[in-house]
């Protein structure tokens, strides 16, 4: 499994990305979750727990640094 590097947040030494939780009203929810990274490539990044993540799960793609990073 591999993500955008643009959906990777790094604060600190640990990486996170959003995890799309919930649709409403044209809302969207997302939780912040531990992942771990890999190696990165082509603007990808491996993702080394996928299990972590449930089956189709959903990520915001852009703009997770600004959510997460401030």
């Amino acid at each position: 499994m591999a993500l955008p590097t643009d959906a990777i947040v790094e604060v600190g030494n640990e990486f996170f990305v959003l995890l799309q939780t919930t649709t409403a009203e044209g809302a969207y929810r997302f939780e912040k979750m531990n992942m771990e990274a890999g190696r990165s490539q082509n603007g990808y990044t491996e993702v080394l727990n996928p299990g972590d993540f449930p089956e189709g799960a959903k990520f915001l793609t852009k703009g997770a640094f600004s959510m997460l990073g401030e």
